[in-house]
């Protein structure tokens, strides 16, 4: 499983070339603008402005599963915009679970098991700079978590590939 080889979708539409992003480590994040955890979106940002400039990327899914994203891609954008000014990546709605999940999701359950799929929003997966999955944290793990940053930090100076 390879994170770069899967193809994604911006809020406006847009193709997400991820592959030019390779050799950076990725944290993606399945959101929705109605979970309890949307906070989260604050501390997302910090993490991300804290630690992008030495190379870390978030890629945020807004997903359709578990009844917490009733807003369109226009809505999420605005929603963004007016509560929680964001400049990582934020992809149109996919589904992350079901028969309709997003192919990402697909392959880590074929490699993994099902047990890697979310329950809820906000749970979070980390890819090293090779685009392969490393480690997840379930939704209530916070983004300023010791851990969590441990293991960005350990993925963020590890060697280029």
């Amino acid at each position: 499983m390879n994170l770069f080889n899967h193809h994604f979708i911006d809020l406006e539409g847009n193709r997400l070339y991820l592959d030019r992003h390779r050799n950076l480590p990725f944290l993606v994040v399945n959101i929705a603008t109605e979970s309890l955890f949307t906070p989260q979106l604050a501390r997302l940002q910090s993490l991300y402005a804290l630690n992008q400039p030495a190379g870390l990327r978030i890629l945020a899914m807004p997903c359709t599963d578990f009844d917490e994203e009733p807003r369109d891609e226009a809505e999420i954008a605005e929603f963004l915009r007016a509560n929680y000014p964001v400049n990582f990546f934020v992809t149109q709605r996919y589904s992350v679970t079901g028969r309709d999940m997003h192919s990402l999701f697909r392959e880590m359950v074929q490699e993994k098991s099902a047990a890697i799929l979310p329950r809820g929003t906000f749970h979070k997966y980390l890819f090293d700079r090779r685009g392969e999955l490393v480690e997840d944290w379930q939704p209530n793990i916070l983004p300023d978590d010791p851990g969590l940053i441990n293991s960005i930090q350990k993925h963020l100076t590890a060697k280029s590939l």
